[in-house]
């Protein structure tokens, strides 16, 4: 049987509303933050950035595509997000 603590009460078992609101709210943000991953998809500590998840998953599969036909990408690829007008590279 595992424990698990009553986090609405402090040491001495009175009530501790802020404490229990501090948790609630460090939990929500932890639940709510996604880790960023490189192209490899080992994450990394940046916070998530949907754009930037899909330009790696483009790059993958650009990648896997040229190694599949016999090809190997030799020099940087440069594209641009026609809806943001960023510059990936």
């Amino acid at each position: 049987m595992s424990y698990t603590p009553d986090l609405s009460t402090n040491a001495s078992g009175y009530r501790d509303s802020t404490a229990l609101h501090a948790i609630a709210k460090a939990d929500l943000e932890a639940k709510s933050k996604k880790k960023a991953v490189d192209g490899d998809g080992k994450p990394y500590d940046r916070p998530y950035d949907p754009d930037e998840a899909k330009f790696y998953k483009l790059l993958k599969t650009m990648f896997a595509m040229a190694e599949c036909a016999g090809y190997r990408v030799e020099s940087r690829i440069v594209l641009r997000d026609k809806k943001t007008g960023k510059v990936w590279k």
